[in-house]
């Protein structure tokens, strides 16, 4: 606004100099230094964040954050975000996946990382995003059952979470991996698969629900029914494990806790991550971190079977493996 041609009482005060007003339908719900305006990511996340100034909350302190989960206890999920500063990229992917989910789910944010300490004992620092089950929570008080987003916090990512969280927790299959593709692996998620039986249906139902619900966002959860698929496995697997990228192969587990299932996807995950960041290294680290990683896998004695397609060793395999409805696999166990 030029006030020498549009002289506005309100906003045309020497204090107000290099400030820019955000308004909405007649309104003015925000204002802001141009300062805070310095670049594109800053600029949309800012923008959108004025549109949506009513329907993102602004989480000062934990009290507000008890606040908005009893509001929304039996009506909505919460999406929490902890952002270090406004403006940032992760600023600008979060305001934008409110404002295109904002009908599903109720957005708020908080750049006090205090308040992360009602939700985790050690709270990390950087972004972070959680996702808070308060619909599930009618007429009960306390908190809300939380988990934490362990990607990135990039709108690719925001918006294949959000995908997730409204589809079903869990899916099942008849029919070996291989013919049929999941939600999650069209989604390129990884995906862990229990092998299922008819006399265990009821207790695997069960613990897929429970380990959907732990890795949200990390990997999907199939429900494999073993008497129906076929397939030929190892004998003592009990859950197996394929990786988000089209050409991933099947690797088969012998895990013994729901624990160690989720400790197994979260070691997956951040070799992933690393992985994803080495193109930013410098070329010795990376060798250098790279040959760390082959010397962990030596040392690492967890039994892990991975399907093999050589006919030279089909004699071999037929020692180690039985059909998968023929055996009884290890029970997973919460710990």
């Amino acid at each position: 606004m030029d006030c020498q041609l549009y002289s506005t009482q309100q906003l045309c005060k020497e204090e107000n100099d290099n400030v820019a007003y955000f308004f909405r339908m007649n309104r003015m719900p925000y204002r802001l230094s141009m300062d805070a305006l310095f670049e594109v990511d800053s600029i949309v996340a800012n923008t959108l964040h004025a549109l949506l100034v009513d329907e993102v909350k602004l989480i000062q302190d934990t009290q507000d954050l008890q606040l908005i989960q009893e509001t929304s206890r039996g009506l909505w999920d919460v999406v929490f975000a902890y952002l270090k500063t406004p403006g940032s990229p992760e600023h600008r992917a979060f305001m934008e996946g409110a404002f295109i989910y904002g009908d599903k789910f109720t957005f708020a944010l908080s750049y006090n990382g205090d308040v992360l300490k009602v939700l985790m004992e050690d709270p990390q620092p950087g972004p972070q995003v959680w996702y808070l089950h308060c619909q599930e929570k009618a007429g009960e008080k306390g908190m809300c059952g939380a988990t934490l987003f362990h990607q990135s916090v990039s709108l690719i990512n925001l918006l294949r979470f959000f995908k997730l969280v409204l589809g079903p927790p869990f899916v099942e299959m008849h029919v070996p991996p291989n013919q049929s593709e999941t939600p999650f692996h069209a989604l390129d998620l990884p995906e862990v698969f229990l092998l299922s039986h008819r006399e265990t249906y009821k207790y695997d139902v069960e613990m897929a629900s429970k380990l959907a619900r732990a890795l949200l966002g990390s990997a999907g959860i199939v429900l494999l029914h073993c008497d129906e698929a076929g397939m030929m496995v190892p004998s003592n697997a009990n859950v197996a494990y394929r990786g988000g990228k089209k050409d991933d192969v099947l690797h088969f587990l012998t895990l013994t806790s729901p624990e160690a299932v989720i400790n197994y996807v979260r070691l997956e995950e951040a070799q992933m991550m690393k992985k994803n960041d080495r193109s930013h290294m410098p070329v010795q680290q990376y060798f250098e971190q790279y040959q760390n990683e082959e010397d962990r896998e030596d040392e690492d004695e967890e039994e892990v079977y991975e399907e093999e397609d050589d006919d030279d060793e089909e004699e071999e395999r037929r020692k180690m493996r039985t059909h998968c409805g023929l055996h009884k696999m290890t029970r997973l166990q919460w710990l």
